[in-house]
């Protein structure tokens, strides 16, 4: 894939956050409201410090990585997997609102009950009211994304993942932005682009004749969309669908958005902002639209610092919910790159790309651990910080590079002696980072201790011969202090790249939750004589080598709401997880309860914890763990009334790789071990190795790591560890 598709599928995501925060506050609100309350909407109706999850961003942030995981070809049945894998059990993701209310909620539990994916999602068992709500059409913009400038296969895609959760009307708008998303790459204008998304349409559906008659209207109508809302109002109103967000409605205000914003991303957006329904959506969709086709250039930049490159997620492996737009981008090239293979790859791959050598060596680092700068705006999430009244200056630059053409310009614009700035991202969040808790966002840190941060850097030509101290560090979430690591004092004699680590010193009870650079003036100066400092980063690196532990006195309950608690830096798929009398506490009903932290990279390690089975039959560490779906543990289990020690593969089910007879009692701490390195798997308990094995068939050669139970199960962790082997 050429530059140009890159750089369009980095603006398509942007897009798609840009509209999903613009819209987030006043989704369900009326056109009167919004009207009366904002008048013109030219601009975020609200502003957040920081954006929370949200079911628009997860839907296609996860769902694609079913081609990451399965390949190509990935079925319905690959597909379910994807979603059961990502997906916690009742909470983030989507809106839990019940069996039979709920779409999403609906087909998840079907899965889990094991009802086949071809039936999950359908009318005939769910009833056509769910099958038709908006989700069908929110949750494909992945697809779209994957396979730039082929509709046909981008539709066939959506349809096959929605079908999982809708039917009807809800496959033909996960075919229709899909598709539309797909031609945005090369389409040269918006009646292209509807064109070709028509195309894939079922001519005889209630979605086709709405898109048809919305369009011709808007068309002959394009100066005025208040008018052509009313029209929409008048014959697809919210009042003739049932159901809790009915598909038909939305998408009539998004043909409506995209004809009468005649492709400005800036327009277009603000209309179906002011329309109202479900705003977040709606503009979701067509923020990638038009990201696509409008490319980051015809995105006014006043809509990009609102973002800050950050996406926050609340799928079940809390190291993968805290991402950037560029890494969800280079999700999207990955699997693109796999999709490319099957027919029909569109033109995106038909010309010579000279920086296919760099994006190569981009696309083989580890997934979230390589910040570049080659897209266009991006940052990756990374701030300055000073006093409020003397803010410093991020932006993507092409004056110079350290790999590629691109690199992360950092002015401080007032700078003396003894003045200060930190270079810092952020590598944990917790809930006073936070306007709301929009869906449940349980985090995982994408740094620990043991970890090495690798920058390179240089200083501008003007700052030449200053004296500055140079200060690497790292803030501890448990406390809030900020650590350094260590200090050089540094006179700047060129503009040359220089390259720098953070080592996380290997210590117990932190949780990393920022890293940076303090840069300080050491100049002698003449009194109130200050001048710009600038600093170029070219890239940074996050070299994994976790190496550390946790006792009771460092466990931390992180509290969103009232209801809504956690043990700090882990997520969870299911069941009660909660910090109780200074110990990890997982509990459980008749399904599997598990808790999971770390990050999916991580490969060969040894996880060590002080293991209490409280109650029921089944208790286990958990080891490359990559989702509710696929994992190892190793652990106490009783089968048919006898006790054994185990070690388990789940792939869809759980089996026993080996297990010998062992007398384990309630009530007692075992200090268990669970080694994996290669395909070899060891377990010991007190010091006893008691299971050693190989998996010999497509074995996990990476994951993060948990805690769990299952078949109403309660196990306290009193402590545990996690080091790299």
């Amino acid at each position: 894939m050429n530059k140009r598709y890159r750089d369009k599928t980095y603006s398509g995501w942007m897009g798609k956050m840009i509209g999903v925060v613009h819209g987030a506050n006043i989704e369900g609100w009326t056109r009167e409201t919004i009207e009366s309350t904002f008048g013109e909407i030219r601009d975020y109706p609200f502003r957040f410090t920081n954006f929370c999850a949200d079911d628009d961003i997860n839907g296609p942030a996860f769902f694609q990585r079913a081609v990451l995981d399965y390949g190509a070809e990935a079925g319905q049945q690959e597909m379910a997997d994807t979603f059961l894998n990502y997906v916690s059990d009742g909470h983030g993701f989507f809106w839990w609102g019940g069996y039979g209310v709920s779409t999403e909620h609906t087909a998840y539990q079907n899965l889990v009950e094991g009802v086949p994916p071809e039936r999950s999602g359908s009318a005939e068992l769910n009833g056509e009211v769910l099958a038709n709500q908006i989700g069908g059409q929110i949750f494909s913009d992945c697809w779209g994304l994957a396979c730039p400038g082929n509709p046909e296969k981008a539709a066939a895609l959506a349809e096959r993942m929605a079908s999982l959760t809708h039917d009807q009307e809800g496959l033909q708008g996960a075919r229709f932005i899909a598709a539309a998303i797909a031609a945005a790459f090369d389409a040269e204008s918006v009646e292209e682009i509807l064109d070709q998304a028509f195309a894939q349409l079922s001519p005889e559906s209630a979605y086709a004749a709405m898109a048809r008659d919305v369009r011709s209207f808007a068309e002959a109508h394009r100066e005025d969309w208040r008018l052509c809302f009313d029209y929409v109002k008048e014959h697809y109103d919210y009042r003739f669908y049932q159901g809790v967000c009915h598909i038909i409605p939305n998408a009539a205000v998004i043909v409506l958005a995209l004809v009468t914003g005649r492709g400005s991303f800036h327009d277009t957006i603000n209309i179906a902002a002011m329309c109202g329904w479900d705003t977040d959506c709606n503009e979701g969709n067509l923020g990638t639209i038009l990201g696509v086709y409008c490319g980051i250039e015809g995105i006014p930049k006043e809509w990009l610092p609102q973002i800050h490159d950050l996406v926050i997620c609340s799928g079940s492996l809390g190291g993968l919910n805290i991402q950037t737009v560029p890494q969800l981008a280079e999700t999207t090239l990955r699997a693109a790159k796999i999709l490319e293979k099957t027919e029909g790859a569109g033109k995106a791959y038909q010309e010579k790309d000279p920086e296919d050598a760099l994006w190569k060596r981009i696309l083989g680092k580890p997934e979230g651990q390589y910040f570049h700068f080659q897209f266009l705006e991006s940052t990756h999430g990374i701030r300055t910080r000073n006093l409020p009244d003397c803010p410093g200056l991020v932006r993507n630059t092409q004056e110079c590079a350290f790999i590629g053409n691109r690199s992360l310009k950092i002015v401080h614009p007032v700078f003396g002696n003894s003045h200060w700035f930190d270079v810092c991202f952020r590598t944990y969040y917790g809930p006073e980072d936070f306007q709301d808790n929009r869906y449940q966002p349980d985090l995982s840190p994408v740094v620990y201790p043991g970890d090495t941060i690798r920058f390179h850097y240089c200083f501008g030509e003007e700052n030449k011969g200053k004296k500055i101290r140079v200060q690497g560090y790292f803030v501890n979430r448990l406390d809030g202090k900020q650590r350094f690591v260590w200090e050089r004092a540094v006179q700047i004699q060129d503009g040359g790249w220089k390259c720098s680590e953070i080592v996380i010193p290997s210590e117990e009870n932190v949780l990393i939750q920022e890293v940076g650079v303090r840069i300080t003036g050491m100049d002698v100066a003449v009194r109130e004589q200050t001048a710009p400092f600038l600093l170029y980063l070219g890239d940074v690196e996050i070299l994994s080598a976790p190496d550390y532990r946790v006792t009771g006195e460092g466990m931390l309950t992180e509290i969103w709401t009232a209801v809504d608690t956690n043990p700090a830096g882990f997520s969870y798929l299911r069941g009660v997880a909660e910090i109780y009398k200074k110990a990890l506490r997982i509990s459980g009903s008749g399904k599997p309860a598990e808790m999971y932290t770390g990050i999916i990279n991580w490969k060969d390690y040894r996880l060590e914890a002080a293991m209490e089975p409280i109650a029921g039959e089944d208790h286990y560490l958990l080891a490359r763990v990559q989702g509710g779906m696929r994992w190892y543990g190793a652990g106490f289990t009783v089968r048919d009334g006898k006790k054994y020690a185990a070690i388990l593969k789940k792939n869809r089910e759980i089996s026993a790789l080996c297990l010998i007879p062992f007398e384990w009692e309630w009530g007692k701490v075992y200090d268990c071990c669970f080694k994996v390195q290669g395909n070899r798997l060891t377990f010991l308990a007190d010091g006893k190795e008691l299971l050693d094995c190989e998996d010999r068939e497509g074995f996990y050669g990476n994951g993060c790591v948990g805690l769990g139970n299952q078949r109403a199960s309660r196990t306290a962790f009193r402590e545990y560890s996690v080091k790299a082997l």
